[in-house]
């Protein structure tokens, strides 16, 4: 996935990783110029997309949503680190300090992240990534 943040005319967009669970976009990260963003604008764009192998078989969609940043102690961090199966040993292993973001519609509801364009792929349904879902009818 690709993750876009923005303020005023700074536009960063960051490949990162993702779990999808009950509505919510799970991602960990070390900070960097898209914390700067999001301290100044908390909307987020995501673009979740399989590798292109051929023009027959494109798929992908636009995530919208606004994104929440929990450190290790928040009980949001805990809940995150679950979800992508994480221990907390594990991450304070690492040379950096992980954040955990997490991305939903904005009004606190839970299966609604917005969704943007999803073109099709032959087969009907399919599976974007770490267990986003989509059943297309062939319109885009």
């Amino acid at each position: 996935a690709s993750l876009a943040t923005g303020s005023g005319t700074s536009v960063r967009c960051t490949p990162i990783e993702y779990v999808y669970r009950d509505g919510m976009m799970y991602l960990f990260t070390e900070g960097g110029m898209k914390f700067a963003n999001l301290y100044r604008n908390r909307h987020v764009s995501l673009s979740v997309y399989d590798p292109f192998t051929g023009l027959s078989d494109l798929a992908g969609m636009q995530l919208t949503g606004t994104a929440d940043w929990y450190g290790p102690g928040d009980a949001e961090y805990e809940q995150a680190l679950a979800v992508r199966h994480l221990t907390l040993e594990q991450v304070e292993k690492m040379p950096v300090v992980l954040h955990a973001l997490v991305i939903t519609d904005g009004k606190g509801h839970h299966g609604s992240i917005t969704g943007g364009t999803m073109k099709r792929k032959r087969g009907g349904s399919h599976e974007m990534g770490r267990g986003v879902t989509n059943q297309t009818d062939g319109r885009r």
